[in-house]
């Protein structure tokens, strides 16, 4: 996450998150885009956790439009013989 947050043109402070949403976030601005950054902690891991997470930032955060999902050696099974890739986007 600290890779990504590095990559943002402008910082934004913190917003209040939903009750029970655990998540780290770090919030700021590419180009002239407002951008929320989250990742899984290092103890969670698999297509379980990330769902959560993903359900947990878009309860949090309703104006969400666009989610990249990143990640290591990752596919999502979308519809039968379709699949999501590494590069797909996916909207929440």
């Amino acid at each position: 996450m600290v890779a990504a947050a590095a990559k943002l043109d402008l910082r934004h402070e913190e917003m209040p998150v939903k009750q029970y949403d655990y998540n780290a976030y770090v919030f700021g601005q590419t180009g002239s885009h407002d951008v929320v950054i989250t990742c899984l902690s290092s103890r969670e891991y698999g297509i379980g956790a990330a769902a959560t997470l993903a359900t947990q930032l878009k309860s949090s955060f309703h104006a969400i439009l666009l989610g990249f999902m990143v990640g290591i050696s990752g596919v999502i099974h979308s519809e039968p013989n379709r699949y999501l890739q590494w590069g797909d986007r996916v909207r929440l």
